[in-house]
Parts: structure tokens; sequence; C-alpha cells
């Protein structure tokens, strides 16, 4: 399902944009109420991909470092970066290729985890091998990339 958001998310982008630019009010609502679904398809599952990818000791700590990350891109950057490029190319279009990419990220960062769905792991839990090192990264790029889906919900004063 997280793959599948993922996916959405890249795409709606320029739906969203698309009834943005239509300037209807009734337009534009049902642009942000639909923008609660893809972001939504990722953010529901996200817990669960995380919890069954890695160890107790491991999922925790990435959770914390991809939280970290989160706030510290949002606390640099704010809503500069879209501000940034709409403002040099005039359309919410620019704001959907940035939203498909990191769609893209999520995308990749999900198909490196280990899935260890149905295994317990709970007896690897002293091991932690660059497998691991190289899924937790994985994971933390997933959760900054998330970050970008709810970019969308946020450029409502773009338009």
């Amino acid at each position: 399902m997280y793959l599948i958001g993922a996916a959405v998310t890249g795409l709606f982008g320029f739906l969203y944009f698309g009834m943005l630019d239509t300037a209807l009010p009734s337009a534009v609502f049902i642009a942000i109420v639909l923008s609660l679904i893809p972001h939504d398809m990722m953010y529901g599952p996200q817990a669960a991909l995380i919890a069954e990818a890695f160890t107790p000791r491991l999922r925790y700590s990435g959770c914390i470092d991809g939280v970290s990350a989160c706030l510290d891109h949002r606390r640099r950057s704010g809503a500069a970066d879209r501000h940034a490029l709409f403002a040099a190319y005039h359309t919410g279009y620019a704001i959907s290729i940035y939203i498909a990419g990191c769609a893209v990220i999520s995308l990749v960062a999900a198909a490196l985890m280990p899935d260890y769905t149905g295994q317990d792991i709970s007896a690897n839990m002293t091991r932690w091998t660059r497998q691991h090192r190289g899924a937790l990264t994985a994971a933390v790029a997933c959760v900054v990339a998330r970050n970008c889906k709810g970019l969308a919900n946020q450029s409502e004063d773009l338009s």
C-alpha cells in the first residue's frame, strides 16, 4: 500500500495543481479534500512498513532519525523551495514535478528496505550488519521523502 501511495502521490500533484489553476472554489475545495487520500495511503502503512523491516532497537532509532531529518528540512526551507519554484516558473506544475521527484525517492527507498514480513526478527536484535545500516538509511529517506507528499496541502497559498 505504501508503494501505491507513493505512486499516487507523485501523479496526484499534477491533478492537484490543475484543479487549483481553475480558480473555481469548488474545484479548489475538492482538490484539497482529495489530497488527503494519497497522504493517508502513505502515512497509514508507514508504521507497519518500518516495524516489519527492522528489529526494535533499529526501528525506534530510525524513526527518531527520520523525524529529526524531516523537522530539520522543514525548519531550514519551510515552503521557500516551493515558493521559489512557483516564482521561477509561474506555474504550480513545477511544484508537481518536485512532488513527483520526492515520490520517486520514496519508491526507491521503500524498494531497498528488507522484507521480514511474517518472520521473527527479535532473535536478531544484537546483529547490525551493513545491510541493516543501508536499510535504516533507506527508511530515513522514506520518512524524509514522505514529507514531500504533504506539500500539496501546504501550497494552497500559492494560488
